[in-house]
């Protein structure tokens, strides 16, 4: 009996061990931010570095672009590096460069034996056409001999009378009214007036086609206008807001500053460009100061930020939506349209 109970109470000893490690890892996930920095720069040095990291960098992914480099990124856990993005494009790059080269060995073996066939092809039909050319002036020359021998007297007096014969008939013939002319005629009137009249159906159908359009767009927009205008959907666009302006509070750096320095050569657009961006600076005047230039063009720019996200607060924000019936209800019903359009 007392080894039973010596078993059971390391059992439980084990059972309550394991509990507590999955709640130290669920807290741990719940609780522990993931950090995010952004640096960037932009003067005679052009570069951007991203950098996310959780639990003491114990995960940490950073990426960048770079004039030089280029495009950079490589992942870590536990100190072991598992994935770099260097590593891919040369590998991409050497296999690219393989690839080109074994392609362009057969593709030099087919040009050369194509132009081999093409100068033998190209010599045979030059030999044609000088034998044509040959024998059209043998024939040609044979023609102007038979020509010669022949009597041209008397082509000429079997053609004039030809020509009188020709003329006098044409004179003799006299100016008779066709009746098929005017059948003719009626029937292209007929044909025009039909088009006419044809024509001023099609304006006919496309006016009733047209307004029923626009009953269809007047019927619309009073089901969007009662949609809107309904207390349960204004409910739910509230309550959809004031998550949304939570989530960006949450995400929005907390720490950092930036500069922007920037400049037209025409002063009048700089105060435009100004004039703009006072609609949204009072929303971050305290991160970023911009100095405007207006003697010369530039845009030189220099930022530090850094902020953390926490995976509770966004399932805490969630859970708001999917409490409220209504609005998980709505979100639904645009997700099942998308998907049905979609299909």
């Amino acid at each position: 009996m007392h080894i039973v109970l010596l078993i059971l109470k390391i059992l439980g000893i084990l059972l309550l061990v394991i509990l507590g490690l999955l709640l130290l890892i669920l807290c741990t996930v719940l609780f522990v931010p993931v950090r995010y920095r952004i640096q960037g720069l932009w003067k005679e040095e052009r570069w951007i570095r991203v950098q996310v990291s959780w639990l003491f960098s114990l995960v940490l992914f950073l990426g960048g672009y770079d004039m030089k480099k280029g495009l950079t990124g490589s992942l870590r856990v536990l100190w072991f590096r598992l994935w770099k993005m260097e590593e891919e494009t040369q590998e991409q790059e050497t296999e690219q460069t393989e690839t080109e080269k074994e392609k362009k060995k057969p593709e030099q073996i087919r040009e050369e034996e194509r132009t081999e066939d093409q100068k033998i092809e190209d010599q045979k039909i030059e030999d044609q056409e000088k034998g044509e050319l040959v024998q059209a002036m043998e024939v040609s020359a044979d023609e102007d001999e038979k020509k010669t021998h022949d009597d041209p007297q008397g082509d000429q007096s079997l053609k004039r009378p030809e020509k009188k014969e020709n003329s006098k008939s044409f004179e003799k013939k006299p100016h008779n009214p066709d009746p098929e002319s005017y059948l003719s005629l009626s029937q292209r009137i007929k044909a025009i007036w039909i088009r006419i009249l044809m024509f001023f159906q099609k304006l006919k159908f496309s006016f009733l086609h047209f307004c029923d359009k626009l009953k269809d767009i007047k019927t619309f927009i009073q089901e969007k206008k009662e949609w809107l205008e309904d207390e349960k959907n204004q409910e739910s666009f509230r309550l959809l807001f004031k998550q949304f302006k939570k989530l960006l509070s949450h995400v929005w750096p907390c720490r950092g500053k930036g500069t922007v320095t920037f400049g037209l050569e025409d002063p009048y657009y700089t105060g435009q460009i100004l004039e703009g961006a006072s609609l949204l600076y009072p929303f971050f005047y305290k991160r970023l100061t911009l100095q405007p230039v207006f003697d010369e063009k530039c845009l030189e720019a220099e930022l530090d930020y850094r902020g953390r996200v926490r995976v509770s607060y966004l399932l805490w924000l969630f859970w708001g939506i999917f409490h409220h019936k209504h609005t998980w209800k709505m979100i639904r019903g645009f997700m099942n349209r998308d998907n049905s359009s979609d299909e």
